[in-house]
């Protein structure tokens, strides 16, 4: 038989390009992919001081910015990139609203900076909710049930009987990744 030797080049990834040309570091910054993909971003971008997102088949730009707008993330800031590192290369920045009417590629990155992140490990107080007369569960009894179901990040949950809906909030924070039916 004859010999071939296989040589693997490693290219330079979207995330890489694009932090380089924006000057940013991406050691701490939480990726996700939307390519092809169907789920929600909300709870990375809520935890997350930055979020790069791959963009990609129905979760193309203009959508996921629509999503978020419509979520009252409108004021996030945002950095787009298209066609990178192509001729057509184009990066615009702003917040979610100023980006809502703009066209993009479907070759588009997406970088969200959330200065107001919220740290999703810490649980909520009691006075944290407004709810004026609306009975609620208590703080410590949404602390040792949430904790007792061991939400893992990517889980769907349902919160059936949810009432004020506080520990249906309290497992949002735990399955950010995933899923939660709170069901009155």
């Amino acid at each position: 038989g004859s010999e071939h030797k296989i040589h693997t080049l490693c290219g330079i990834s979207s995330l890489q390009y694009f932090c380089a040309r924006i000057g940013l570091s991406y050691e701490n910054m939480d990726v996700v992919s939307l390519h092809g993909r169907q789920k929600s971003i909300l709870g990375h971008i809520s935890y997350n001081r930055y979020t790069f997102v791959l963009t990609g088949g129905d979760n193309n730009a203009a959508i996921i910015l629509k999503d978020l707008f419509e979520n009252g993330l409108g004021d996030i800031k945002v950095t787009a990139g298209e066609m990178l590192s192509m001729p057509e290369e184009r990066i615009v920045s702003g917040n979610v609203s100023e980006l809502l009417e703009h066209q993009f590629d479907s070759l588009t990155v997406l970088m969200f900076e959330n200065i107001n992140y919220k740290n999703k490990e810490s649980s909520l107080l009691d006075k944290d909710f407004i709810r004026k007369k609306i009975p609620m569960t208590k703080q410590e009894v949404r602390w040792i049930s949430v904790n007792t179901l061991n939400i893992k990040p990517a889980d769907i949950v349902f919160d059936i009987g949810a009432g004020s809906g506080s520990v249906a909030i309290e497992m949002c924070r735990k399955a950010y990744k995933g899923i939660v039916y709170a069901i009155e």
